[in-house]
């Protein structure tokens, strides 16, 4: 089973609409994301079997949350769930500011809007997501088994960004050469109407 990667206590964000969103980490709770579907009862049993005050959430066939209350056992706990050969992912809970509950797993739906294809294939291939679905609006994505899939989220938000800022810095750039070739046009034009008008 792959080396899960849980996320460390620093601000973690998303982005919407390219605003840059502040997450909140939900003390003690935990989403589980399972690779194949598994039987609901079995796996409530064996984290019972751990601490009565362990609960489970399903929230669909193969996500659950669990909210670890006895605090002090919630690290061995984790450790202990990873190793369930067939959890695929754990990640913190997050949550807006506002209060609203955001669930992350290992998977993403990504939307690219400036970076061409070839670049899009390389940050795949760099980031070893693999692709679940494509259509002219987006791709769903799966992280690698363990992986922190906010920080991925994140790496692909930055490089569009990056591909969007090299396009909007070229074309500020070639309207700054217009600008200037038209201050020298009009430049060279107001200096011969006043030769013209000196000689006059």
């Amino acid at each position: 089973m792959g080396s899960f990667s849980l996320l460390n206590k620093e601000q973690k964000y998303y982005y919407a609409f390219e605003e840059k969103i502040p997450l909140y980490t939900v003390e003690n709770h935990y989403v589980l994301r399972y690779d194949t579907i598994p039987a609901k009862e079995p796996e409530s049993l064996k984290l019972k079997g751990m601490s009565p005050e362990i609960s489970l959430f399903w929230k669909d066939e193969k996500t659950a949350i669990v909210d670890l209350t006895n605090k002090g056992a919630s690290v061995d706990i984790i450790d202990y769930l990873k190793g369930f050969e067939n959890l695929y992912s754990i990640q913190p809970l997050f949550k807006l500011k506002e209060g609203l509950e955001m669930p992350v797993t290992d998977e993403l739906v990504i939307g690219f809007s400036q970076i061409k294809e070839e670049e899009i294939r390389d940050l795949h291939k760099l980031l070893e997501v693999t692709i679940l679905e494509t259509n002219s609006v987006f791709q769903h994505l799966r992280v690698p088994r363990g992986a922190d899939a906010l920080k991925i989220a994140n790496q692909y938000q930055k490089a569009d960004w990056w591909n969007l800022y090299i396009r909007i810095s070229s074309y500020l750039q070639s309207l700054f050469r217009v600008y200037l070739m038209n201050l020298t046009l009009i430049t060279s034009f107001i200096f011969a109407i006043l030769v013209r008008f000196l000689i006059l």
